[in-house]
């Protein structure tokens, strides 16, 4: 007989897609970084230089995790300033030179803050592509090529994706990319941190990143831009960050960036443990609930993420109706929207059955206890909202 942990007042955090909580080493950097480097990092004083060793360390940090020099790296406010500077720095870094290359060309699952800042770019005269995916969120390679040519500028393709986990072979996309001379900009902030990532052996041009995707603070993140990829500032004001990003650099916020970086090098380790936590939750779900598919690639997928869908059940009224579960519909900034996920209906899923699909994402701090309260919650939560609704899909097996 199954115990019913979802009574015992266990609480299940499963949306670390959308925020980690921040390591307590993290913090204590930062805290430090705070009440001791108090100078402007561009001051000569010897607290201004010490204020520019802090954010010099960073740098470092964040170069070896992702596999770039360090003085590739741009610091922001996050992965969302990061993609638009990407984005439309490239565009406004090309237009006195390259005025043939009119064309961007973004997956067509990637985060709004690609897609968007892609689209802005209509009104300025760019020709915006959607290269599609096939039914676990890949990127179809021919239709990709087929896209790509002596007009286009830039390929955007994500390196896994935030709601189901799909993992890009990115070489093989810069090899499309670059064989037509375009440049490559990703957006790795759900990969980097979960899995080993090579910028350069991805052949990549420009990748953005989050601290708070990898068990650093909201706020700050950064893009790595190759040497040689002609990308203009946003904004204007002093000549911080190379003249690509004005204004005083968050030296405690990338303090705990590096902090954070580091750490996740030393815990790749950690990757196997977590999937089989996943694993354990999809096959406890799974073997208790009929009418149960999984969203995403079953093996090239980010060992933390589980996207499924119930059939007969609304993910939103799913989601409200758990006790100890927290997490979310999709990409948390489009939680609660009446339109179902772009991702899931790239994929082929109907608006309906995207409605119904929801993300379960762990991480360091998942416990097996936990997972096992999430399977028991799930399995009340289904059952108690398909009864109520009359759905069609009624032979749950659910153990007493």
């Amino acid at each position: 007989m199954a115990r019913d942990l979802a009574q015992t007042g266990v609480s299940t955090y499963l949306d670390f897609n959308s925020s980690t909580p921040v390591d307590p080493a993290v913090i204590e950097a930062v805290v430090k970084s705070m009440r001791d480097v108090v100078a402007n990092t561009s001051s000569t004083h010897p607290p201004g230089v010490l204020a520019f060793e802090e954010i010099q360390q960073g740098r470092d940090e964040v170069g070896t995790l992702i596999g770039c020099p360090p003085a590739w790296l741009t610091f922001t406010s996050g992965a969302t300033e990061a993609n638009n500077l990407a984005i439309k720095g490239l565009w406004d870094g090309m237009q006195s030179g390259a005025r043939t290359r009119d064309t961007i060309v973004v997956g067509a699952t990637e985060h709004s803050a690609v897609l968007q800042a892609a689209r802005s770019l209509e009104a300025r005269g760019a020709r915006i592509l959607v290269a599609p995916v096939d039914e676990y969120g890949i990127i179809l390679e021919d239709a990709l090529k087929s896209l790509v040519d002596e007009r286009t500028l830039l390929v955007s393709v994500m390196a896994a994706n935030n709601e189901t986990g799909s993992i890009t072979d990115l070489s093989k996309v810069s090899a499309i990319a670059k064989a037509s001379g375009a440049y490559i900009h990703s957006d790795a902030t759900q990969y980097v941190g979960k899995l080993p990532f090579d910028m350069l052996s991805a052949d990549a041009d420009l990748v953005s990143i989050s601290a708070h995707k990898l068990y650093g603070p909201k706020g700050v993140g950064a893009l790595a831009v190759a040497r040689g990829t002609p990308v203009a500032p946003l904004f204007h004001g002093g000549g911080h960050e190379k003249g690509l990003r004005a204004g005083t650099l968050n030296t405690p916020g990338i303090v705990g960036l590096g902090v954070a970086a580091r750490l996740a090098l030393a815990r790749f380790h950690e990757a196997d443990p977590i999937r089989v936590l996943r694993d354990r939750l999809h096959s406890g779900l799974k073997a208790r609930i009929d009418g149960m598919t999984l969203n995403g690639h079953p093996s090239e997928r980010l060992p933390n993420t589980l996207n499924v869908r119930f059939a007969g059940v609304d993910a939103d009224a799913l989601v409200a109706s758990l006790d100890c579960v927290h997490c979310s519909t999709g990409s948390a900034c489009h939680s609660g929207s009446p339109e179902p996920s772009h991702v899931l209906l790239a994929m082929g899923l109907g608006r309906i059955e995207a409605h119904e699909s929801i993300r379960l994402s762990l991480g360091r701090t998942t416990t097996v206890l936990e997972v096992d309260a999430a399977i028991e919650d799930l399995v009340r939560a289904v059952r108690r909202l398909r009864e109520m609704t009359g759905s069609p899909v009624s032979r749950d097996r659910i153990s007493a």
